[in-house]
């Protein structure tokens, strides 16, 4: 999990927690992370084994929900935006903080 006290500067806190649709405390969300980055990764490398492996494993089609990052890595589908909110999770869980940005571009 994030330890934002040794590594991060204070504003960082509320990017490491886990809030109600990025569970980054959950087991599986743990579990997973856990599986696809190395301790010894530096933040990079984590952050590139993260987002390949959220881009491989996650079907691109539209999904009429809210972005759920526990439910996205069980039904493995999803817009942007669940894409976005996993990958915050998974992130959060290997020790980076991670903040969502969402707009809309004209």
């Amino acid at each position: 999990m994030c330890s934002p006290m040794d590594r991060f500067p204070e504003k960082a806190v509320s990017f490491c927690r886990p809030t109600p649709f990025i569970q980054s405390d959950h087991p599986d969300i743990r579990k997973w992370a856990g599986q696809i980055v190395s301790l010894h990764d530096s933040d990079t490398v984590k952050a590139r084994k993260l987002v390949t492996w959220v881009y491989q494993n996650v079907e691109k089609r539209p999904v009429l929900s809210i972005p759920n990052a526990l439910e996205t890595l069980t039904n493995r589908v999803g817009t942007v935006n669940e894409h976005a909110v996993l990958l915050a999770a998974l992130a959060r869980a290997a020790g980076i903080p991670t903040q969502i940005e969402a707009g809309l571009v004209i």
